[in-house]
């Protein structure tokens, strides 16, 4: 659209002093002629662009024009940039790359953000459909598999949420009657469905989703040094303390025992829970459920 080529010329020259025709041309895939008559038109809208004919010419901004670059600081355009390239990672590439033209590619070679995961392919097509659902208020069904097993379920959804490194719907349950996130990577079978939604005030305290995993329980755990790195990338260095004998002393909080329990066992016998008691005796068992399904010899 010339609009948006229109705001993506302006941009550019904001924020790289000068650029020229064919540069301009090429980066928008349209012919210098087209590019002139751009220049043209935002001329007469009141933009001051200087053209200057030769060598070290070019098409730029009169200095002394006031709108100058507080419109978009440079860390704040290439900030946008990096937000706009994070999205494309998860968005048809059109999009990405009209976003990343609307607002100029320079300042943001240093940073790369990619948002989708090894289930990329399946992961986009159902950000698409909720971006859908969302913007008509409709209702979705999908299969989803948790913990208690596999279900059918139908879903008001009000948000979609990049949050502890994994996508989620934000929505609201009419069977359980409250707000719910649902990880894409475990829902199937997504389909918007004709059924539309009355949107409902969202409380504040539903969108605090890191409320949700307050750390209750205290997890104290002897852990070998060579596990260091992992203890750094979950919880950070402050998580433990150096113990005479070389080993580690973890110290965290958490929340389900499912997951705490699962992610110890990842140790092997290079974590030993000390405390609280009821984890160290399910460890135990998931220990020796272990030796009994390795211990003995296949028949």
């Amino acid at each position: 659209m010339k609009i948006d080529r229109l705001i993506g010329i302006v941009t550019i020259l904001l924020q790289t002093e000068k650029s020229t025709v064919p540069a301009l041309a090429q980066r928008f895939e349209v012919s210098r002629r087209t590019i002139e008559r751009d220049i043209d038109a935002l001329c007469r809208a009141g933009v001051p662009l200087v053209t200057v004919q030769g060598y070290g010419g070019g098409v730029f901004i009169e200095p002394r024009y006031k709108l100058d670059k507080t419109l978009l600081s440079g860390p704040e355009l290439a900030a946008l940039v990096a937000g706009a390239a994070g999205v494309g990672s998860v968005s048809p590439a059109p999009l990405a790359r009209s976003l990343a033209e609307k607002l100029g590619g320079s300042g943001m070679d240093d940073l790369l953000i990619d948002l989708s995961s090894h289930y990329r392919e399946s992961l986009t097509p159902k950000i698409e459909l909720l971006r859908t659902a969302i913007a008509e208020h409709a209702r979705v069904r999908f299969t989803y598999y948790y913990a208690k097993g596999v279900a059918e379920k139908c879903a008001e959804p009000y948000r979609i949420v990049f949050q502890w490194g994994d996508w989620y719907m934000f929505g609201w349950c009419p069977d359980a009657a409250g707000w719910r996130m649902y990880k894409l990577n475990r829902l199937t079978l997504l389909s918007v469905t004709a059924q539309t939604f009355e949107p409902r005030a969202i409380p504040p305290e539903a969108l605090d989703f890191n409320a949700r995993f307050h750390d209750g329980t205290l997890l104290r755990a002897r852990v070998a040094a060579s596990e260091c790195y992992r203890l750094v990338e979950e919880y950070g260095p402050a998580c433990y303390t150096h113990q005479p004998d070389g080993s580690l002393l973890l110290e965290i909080g958490y929340t389900n025992e499912d997951v705490a329990a699962a992610w110890l066992l990842g140790f092997g016998a290079k974590a030993e829970v000390l405390e609280p008691p009821a984890l160290r005796a399910r460890m135990a068992s998931e220990a020796q459920a272990l030796c009994a399904v390795y211990g003995a010899p296949k028949k």
